[in-house]
């Protein structure tokens, strides 16, 4: 997993080729979709923030982490963002991450599926499973995992 960072401009830019040029032109784009603008460091991101504000469309910076694919949640849909290419990024200011490092398996599988209505995805990984909820959930989370005899361990998704 590693975080991208997307700069949302007001809708207005579909409106404006010349500002749209700008950010083609003067930053280092990765990808766009709509009025968002992608880049893999927060320096690339803040000076398309920057040109944004200049021009009075800037919205917000969002960062987003990439995972490996796997299985939608319920809640899928309000956190991803999917490139043409099929890469799946979520959008993890509202998001906690975390994998169950103790427990038995049929334990662990018995608490992930008590859990599976507030998880967001579940990334499947060659080494690790990684599973995302709303960060609200934390606690639950963990008191779910206790119940069930194992423990999960949260991540930190802004690295």
């Amino acid at each position: 997993m590693y975080t991208i960072f997307a700069v949302e401009a007001s809708d207005e830019i579909n409106e404006n080729n010349e500002f749209k040029n700008l950010l083609y032109e003067e930053t280092n784009i990765i990808g766009a979709q709509r009025n968002f603008f992608l880049y893999h460091s927060l320096e690339d991101a803040s000076f398309a923030k920057e040109l944004l504000v200049i021009g009075g469309i800037f919205e917000e910076i969002h960062p987003l982490t990439i995972v490996s694919p796997g299985k939608k949640g319920p809640l899928f849909h309000d956190f991803e963002w999917t490139m043409k290419n099929g890469d799946i990024f979520l959008f993890t200011e509202n998001l906690a991450a975390f994998s169950f490092k103790a427990g038995l398996e049929t334990d662990r599988k018995m608490a992930e599926y008590q859990m599976e209505e507030h998880l967001v995805f579940t990334s499947i990984g060659p080494d690790k499973v990684v599973y995302f909820t709303e960060s609200h959930n934390q606690e639950l989370m963990i008191r779910t995992a206790k119940a069930y005899k194992t423990e999960i361990n949260f991540l930190i998704l802004d690295k």
